[in-house]
């Protein structure tokens, strides 16, 4: 299977998650006037991933430019966390973890980084490959014992 090259932009899933408002003026948005920003710049490693798409006006998105939001981080863990609720985020068939136990992992995250054509998710003792919409492979690894140090 060849991997996808692109994301579909669900423009609907980004408008609703933010109630129809910019995200950053807080104005209220129409469907047809939406921007769709990278909350994260192209120019920065952002992706077209749910995560990193933010609703806004057209005049905030001229204004955000490429600028990093201090608080980027925090904002992709709780947008993908939000984004596997509301199954926006797929997971690859060949992984075969029980929902349940997927979800209580992903909802342990706490840090988040980009590792080459991933964004790696990191909750303790798993770290999720996540490329175009998808979690592409989950890694198990011991944390080291904490009376050690």
């Amino acid at each position: 299977m060849t991997p996808r090259k692109y994301v579909t932009i669900d423009r609907h899933y980004i408008y609703n998650r933010q109630h129809g408002n910019c995200f950053f003026c807080g104005k209220p948005l129409k469907m047809g006037s939406l921007s769709v920003d990278h909350y994260l710049p192209k120019s920065a490693g952002g992706t077209n991933d749910v995560f990193n798409l933010v609703a806004s006006c057209k005049a905030c998105n001229a204004d955000k430019l490429d600028t990093v939001p201090e608080d980027v981080a925090e904002r992709h863990i709780q947008w993908f966390i939000q984004a596997y609720d509301d199954h926006h985020i797929l997971t690859k068939s060949s992984i075969t973890i029980p929902k349940e136990t997927l979800r209580q992992w992903i909802h342990s995250i706490h840090r988040v980084y980009p590792s080459g054509d991933f964004t790696v998710f990191e909750a303790p003792g798993h770290r999720f490959y996540v490329r175009l919409n998808q979690i592409e492979k989950v890694i198990a690894f011991h944390l080291a014992d904490p009376e050690l140090f």
